[in-house]
C-alpha cells in the first residue's frame, strides 16, 4: 500500500503471531518509519521512550536497522532442509514389532473395580 509506505510514525510490532525475524524480513522493508519488534508488552514503554527521546532516537534507529539487516542476511543465507518424496517417507517409516521381548505386558487386573470410602 503506497499510503502505508509513506508513513513515518514508529511502528511497534509484537504478539504471538510475529517474531523479530518476521519483523526484519517482511515488515520493516515495507515501511518508511522505524519498525520495532517488542516481544513483551512490558518492554514497549522503554522502546517508546527510546524513540521519543531526541538524544537516543537516531542511535536507537540506526542500531535497530543494522540488527534487522543482519537478520535479513541470515534469513537469505539460510539453507533449506531437503524434503523427502512421499514414496521415500513411506519407505522410511518406523517398523514396530510386538513379538518376543517387546510384547506388551498383560495388566494384573482386567475389568471394573469399585473403590468405597
Amino acid at each position: 500500500d503506497p499510503h502505508f509506505r509513506m508513513m513515518k510514525i514508529p511502528l511497534l510490532i509484537g504478539g504471538a503471531t510475529t517474531s523479530r525475524a518476521h519483523t526484519a524480513v517482511k515488515i520493516a522493508p515495507n515501511y518508511e518509519g522505524p519498525v520495532v519488534y517488542v516481544p513483551d508488552a512490558s518492554r514497549s514503554v522503554s522502546v517508546a521512550q527510546s524513540l521519543l527521546t531526541p538524544e537516543s532516537r537516531e542511535q536507537y534507529i540506526t542500531e535497530l536497522g543494522s540488527d534487522y539487516e543482519r537478520i535479513r542476511i541470515q534469513h537469505a543465507n539460510k539453507k533449506t532442509t531437503p524434503m523427502l518424496t512421499l514414496e521415500q517417507a513411506r519407505a522410511n517409516k518406523m517398523r514396530v514389532s510386538f513379538s518376543g521381548a517387546e510384547a506388551p505386558v498383560k495388566p494384573k487386573f482386567i475389568g471394573r473395580r469399585v473403590f468405597k470410602n
